[in-house]
């Protein structure tokens, strides 16, 4: 949690949750992506999210425009680490067809 008063016209939130439950995937994952804790977030509201186009390991850094032909970063989960691979436009990555880029 950052130090200082928050900004004014703004407040600070915290999301805290107990991640020591044996069962629980959160509790074995060494990096959480935003995706899988969304994910895991919805299934304890009683939801669940489903990606067609998700694939294991997998992971992607982005601008925060949502909107336009940004430069994203296709980030690959390994045993040794996470593998950055070189950013790509988003509309060059959109026809890239390989199969498993990050295995």
């Amino acid at each position: 949690m950052p130090e200082g008063p928050p900004a004014p016209g703004h407040a600070r939130a915290s999301l805290c949750v107990d991640v020591c439950d044996g069962d629980d995937v959160a509790a074995a994952e060494r990096w959480i992506s935003h995706y899988e804790a969304g994910s895991w977030l919805a299934e304890r509201l009683g939801t669940r999210i489903d990606n067609p186009n998700r694939r294991p390991g997998e992971y992607f850094v982005h601008g925060k425009l949502l909107f336009s032909d940004n430069f994203v970063q296709r980030v690959c989960e390994s045993p040794t680490g996470l593998v950055h691979q070189p950013p790509q436009q988003l509309s060059k990555l959109l026809l890239d067809t390989s199969a498993a880029p990050c295995g």
